[in-house]
């Protein structure tokens, strides 16, 4: 025996209003489609589920199970629509974040602001790493969403490109070389003490746009936080970088300059390769790219 879902939810119906046409006024069908379709389901189930009275029908024995099992079905399928619409719709649950410190820092206020005015009732986890662990995380699904750089496209993530992101020099204020506003040639930059970042992309980056120039930087000090390195400067112990994304300008004692070769990495925006993503996902990517705009 096979039973119908549609048929046990019409005949629920039926019993909920006692009668044959007032089911059928409220599902829009007429009354003798409900009739053959309670019809058929006695059929399959080989027993009456009705008894015909002068006010409309009551369920018989058999009807009063189906018809109890038949509610049950009807609030699965109630859950069952409330979660697909809370997935779907993103009228809830949680978008999780990966962004590597520069990003959070100038990218992620933007962003959070344009995202919760679309999806105010989804919670956003934000973790802050690195770029290499950002790729890995969303690779594994630990991840809905990361801000990265330099990626190369190895079939596992979805990448939308953000822009290109220019690291500058940051100069005590009496340099020789920041005496114009223009960009810093490199070479003049050859005897200089580096204070850089501990993480190996950015080091990489100076590294190689110093080769181009024909050196080696003297790093003298590893220095995560950009601030930090900054004063550090003020101090007389060395230059350091800077990525453009922070917006850093001049200050009394120190000056921002573009570096000629300047060190880039192209930023981008890393989702997991597949066919579907939660309405949240997308969202969060273009609230990220509003943000970057």
């Amino acid at each position: 025996m096979k039973l119908d879902a549609h048929r046990l939810m019409l005949l629920k119906a039926v019993v909920d209003h006692g009668s044959m046409s007032s089911a059928a006024l409220e599902l829009d069908l007429s009354t003798s489609a409900v009739s053959q379709q309670v019809a058929a389901l006695e059929l399959t189930a080989g027993v009456p589920l009705l008894t015909r009275h002068a006010r409309g029908v009551k369920p018989t024995a058999a009807g009063e199970l189906l018809a109890r099992h038949a509610a049950a079905l009807g609030a699965g399928l109630d859950a069952a629509a409330e979660e697909l619409d809370a997935l779907v719709g993103a009228v809830g649950g949680t978008v999780r974040v990966g962004l590597f410190a520069t990003a959070a820092a100038a990218l992620l206020p933007e962003a959070l602001r344009h995202f919760t005015a679309a999806f105010a009732d989804v919670r956003v986890d934000i973790v802050e790493c690195d770029a290499d662990d950002g790729v890995e995380r969303v690779a594994s699904g630990l991840l809905d969403v990361a801000v990265v750089f330099a990626v190369e496209d190895d079939g596992r993530l979805d990448l939308t490109p953000l822009g290109v992101d220019e690291y500058h020099v940051v100069l005590p204020a009496g340099h020789p070389a920041a005496t114009t506003g223009g960009a810093v040639d490199t070479t003049a930059l050859r005897q200089e003490r580096w204070i850089l970042p501990r993480g190996a992309a950015c080091a990489a980056l100076v590294a190689q746009a110093c080769g181009q120039a024909g050196f080696a930087p003297d790093v003298v000090i590893a220095a995560d936080d950009h601030g930090a390195a900054r004063r550090l400067v003020e101090s007389g112990l060395g230059i350091t970088v800077v990525p453009e994304l922070l917006g850093w300008c001049d200050e009394d004692a120190t000056v921002v300059r573009r570096l000629r070769p300047a060190p880039t990495r192209e930023v981008q925006i890393a989702l997991a390769r597949q066919d579907w993503h939660p309405p949240a996902t997308l969202g969060f990517r273009a609230a990220l790219s509003a943000a970057w705009a």
